[in-house]
This record gives C-alpha cells, sequence and structure tokens, in this order.
C-alpha cells in the first residue's frame, strides 16, 4: 500500500496536534471499556445501562481530582488589600 507525500504528511499533523493528543486518552478510557462491556453483556439493556452508568460514574470519581474547580486565573474576583483602620493620632502623626 502506498501513501502519497501530501497524505502522509497530513496524517503526522493530526497525530501530532493537541486537539488529538488530550482527545485520545479520554477516548480510550471511555471506548475500550464499553466496547468490552457490549461484548460480555446480556441483551437486558437495563441492565446494561445501569452498568455504563456505574462505569461512567467511577470513571468520573476518579478523575475529579484532575479538574479542579479553580484553576489559577480561573476567577475573576481580585483580591484587594484591607487597609488597617488608624485613630486620629495616628494619622496626625503620620500626615502632620
Amino acid at each position: 500500500m502506498h501513501i502519497s507525500k501530501h497524505t502522509f504528511a497530513w496524517l503526522i499533523d493530526i497525530l501530532e496536534s493537541d486537539l488529538f493528543l488530550q482527545l485520545v486518552p479520554f477516548l480510550l478510557l471511555l471506548v475500550v471499556p464499553t466496547f468490552v462491556l457490549f461484548l460480555t453483556t446480556t441483551v437486558n439493556p437495563a441492565r446494561l445501562l445501569y452498568t455504563l452508568t456505574m462505569g461512567l460514574e467511577n470513571i468520573g470519581t476518579n478523575l475529579s481530582w484532575l479538574f479542579p474547580k479553580s484553576l489559577g486565573g480561573g476567577s475573576n474576583h481580585s483580591t484587594k488589600k484591607v487597609k488597617k483602620l488608624r485613630n486620629r493620632a495616628e494619622y496626625v502623626a503620620q500626615n502632620g
């Protein structure tokens, strides 16, 4: 089988892209176990749906540490520096 240079370069670009490298592990974590589940379970749809739901819940619970709620800079609130309250004597001493 002969692949043209243009097609080969296109495939290399796709395989090295950031999107592909980020999606493949998640697809493997979801598709491969689901495929094995379909092959090994009986035809009962309720049982299959329950097992699939429990598997997805397990993956979500185990991977929750990868996605913290606040990623550095994810929140838009600014931290204000609270000024210390001074009495009149300190104000006069500092400002004259």
